[in-house]
């Protein structure tokens, strides 16, 4: 009997060290599946939540997604994604809708579309996976249109020129270049074209750049005859500086189309003035 109670023993002790073995591992605790009612009742109360709300809410979204976080603590992450999905949809979706709405107004508001637009990047820092979301990034492309079409609607147009002696900066044909290219690219849009082009102030904003153009261009070929008068007007009147004043005169009327009155009676008296005072270097003393 004794070699028998010895067998037992030994077993007892083996199978409290392996108990013990198994007590002591790190493994962490399997998480059972939420209960189907609990997803249920949260998925009813993000719906109804966002049905009563009927429009964008901070608050209530950052709201949801703490009570995803919460059951991800008892639930795995697995298990809370559908509902974290489910408050960014309906999010993203009230977002997409509105915005879109207020594109397709005449009066069309750059402070309502900046809160939907800024909406979208609260979504997408609470939720990284919303950046490939068709309505966030169709929200995106359009309204890159939108800001780009804006400010050139808006663009204060004009060009200032300076003069050296000889030459003159900037071109305002180049500048007048760089806006049209802009104006036809945008006009050109899809983006533009399909939600943008009924927006009154943009519309009528990008209506008015060719006149807003040509009134800037006779600005700045005004400002430049200025320019050239008061330079050789305190030029001394020698035959070198007359002939840098023709040339610079003839590229003027050129590159403008035009004459200019006061420009050329400037010219004509300038030259006038050059020839008495060779006349009387000339005269015998």
């Amino acid at each position: 009997m004794k070699p028998l109670k010895l067998i037992i023993v030994f077993a007892v002790i083996l199978a409290a060290v392996i108990g013990a073995l198994f007590l002591m591992r790190d493994d962490p605790p399997i998480t059972p599946p939420p209960d189907g009612n609990d997803y249920e009742m949260y998925s009813k109360q993000f719906a109804a939540d966002w049905e009563q709300a009927g429009d964008w809410n901070e608050k209530l979204f950052r709201q949801n997604c703490e009570t995803v976080r919460q059951l991800s603590n008892v639930y795995s992450k697995e298990n809370t994604r559908t509902l974290g999905d489910l408050n960014t949809i309906k999010a993203t979706t009230i977002v997409y809708d509105k915005i879109f709405a207020e594109w397709d107004k005449p009066a069309c508001s750059f402070s309502v579309v900046k809160k939907y637009r800024d909406a979208v990047d609260v979504i997408t820092k609470e939720d990284p996976k919303a950046s490939t979301d068709k309505n966030i990034t169709m929200i995106k492309d359009v309204y890159s249109t939108y800001t780009k079409a804006r400010v050139l609607a808006g663009k204060a147009i004009g060009l200032s020129p300076s003069f050296s002696g000889r030459s003159w900066s900037p071109s305002f044909s180049a500048y007048s270049n760089g806006i049209t290219s802009q104006r036809t690219a945008i006009l050109s849009n899809a983006n533009y074209k399909k939600y943008l082009s009924g927006i009154s102030e943009i519309k009528n904003g990008l209506a008015a750049i060719p006149g807003k153009l040509s009134d800037a261009r006779r600005r700045y070929y005004d400002a430049l005859a200025q320019r050239i008068m008061s330079y050789y007007d305190n030029a001394e009147r020698t035959s070198a500086n007359n002939s840098d004043l023709r040339a610079v005169y003839s590229r003027y009327r050129s590159e403008r189309g035009s004459d200019h009155g006061t420009l050329r009676e400037f010219v004509v008296r300038f030259s006038n003035e050059v020839d008495t005072r060779n006349m009387r270097m000339a005269m015998p003393r």
